[in-house]
């Protein structure tokens, strides 16, 4: 049995470090919250999470015990109780503050997209997490709201790296015009200022390419496309309600296509069906049983895999 004075402590540190917050379950930082996306996009993005993470071998994202019962498991740190180490997102625990850290740092790892081990150990990170990019762009821009300069935050960015993502969840979440940045809580002058603040960036920085510049200038695991049908090429998109700019233009997704060397056939064709609702999206027809049910239609382009070029 714990000694009276070691309970005594771990209460007062577990109430130290809940204190600050407003509900235990307040730790665990999710995709997209605060933003206006839609249920249905935030399920999608945590669909990719998984999908990628599963190529790995592991389930990404903040351990279930963090999610379910926070109050308890910080409770279970905070007395020594044994127990297996947490999984936590790099950005939960760095939101998390300091007296949170201190005592998830007892037992933990970070979690990583690639499932490789990391570590975090007298304020540094052991090993290189490999992060999915809405995590990574948030986290970087909080650090530079605390800091602007880019500089302040090398060991960030040389120290993590951004997940591969295949090219049509990019161009769905990520190509857009400049009033549909309000969806991921950016405006267009934050990211665009960032995106021409890297090295390597161009001069011409818009609205539809300032995501693509930041990822691309970072250090990251690649933009791809998944070669599901035997280098036959790919026709699956991603479906309309995934989409965040619905009225994007085929001639982006085309011009984002050409930058990445993905090789493609036909173009989209418009469809004025709904035009009502106040947007135009290009025509579709449904795919029978998808291998992604979010990759569920195809509007008459087929893309080709880098491998099979």
């Amino acid at each position: 049995m714990p000694h009276p004075l070691a309970r005594w402590g771990a209460a007062a540190l577990l109430g130290t470090a809940i204190a600050g917050q407003a509900q235990a379950s307040d730790l665990v930082k999710v995709p997209f919250a605060g933003t206006p996306m839609t249920p249905q996009q935030v399920q999608a993005w945590e669909y990719y999470l998984a999908d990628e993470s599963a190529q790995y071998g592991c389930q990404y994202g903040d351990d279930p015990r963090l999610t379910h019962d926070p109050h308890g498991t910080l409770e279970a740190l905070a007395n020594g109780t044994e127990m297996a180490p947490l999984q936590v997102t790099l950005r939960t625990f760095l939101l998390a503050g300091d007296s949170l850290q201190s005592l998830l740092s007892r037992n933990m790892f970070i979690a990583s997209m690639e499932c490789n081990p990391v570590y975090y150990f007298d304020g540094e990170l052991i090993g290189h997490p490999v992060l999915p990019f809405e995590e990574y762009l948030d986290i970087l821009l909080h650090k530079l709201e605390e800091e602007p300069s880019l500089r302040a935050h090398l060991d960030f960015v040389r120290g993590t790296k951004i997940a591969a993502i295949d090219a049509r969840w990019f161009w769905a979440f990520y190509l857009m015009d400049r009033n549909h940045y309000r969806m991921h809580g950016h405006d267009y002058e934050t990211i665009s200022g960032l995106a021409a603040s890297l090295p390597g960036a161009p001069e011409n920085i818009t609205p539809n390419n300032s995501y693509w510049q930041i990822y691309s200038n970072l250090f990251n695991q690649g933009i791809y496309v998944a070669d599901t049908r035997d280098c036959r090429g790919e026709t699956a998109e991603p479906n309309d309600e995934v989409i965040v700019d619905k009225n994007l233009p085929w001639e982006s997704v085309a011009g984002f296509y050409q930058a990445e060397g993905i090789g493609y056939r036909g173009q989209w064709r418009a469809s004025v069906q709904r035009e009502e609702e106040g947007f135009t999206l290009a025509d579709s027809s449904l795919i029978d049983a998808p291998r992604n049910p979010y990759f569920n239609v195809h509007r008459r382009v087929t893309i080709q895999p880098k491998e099979c070029h």
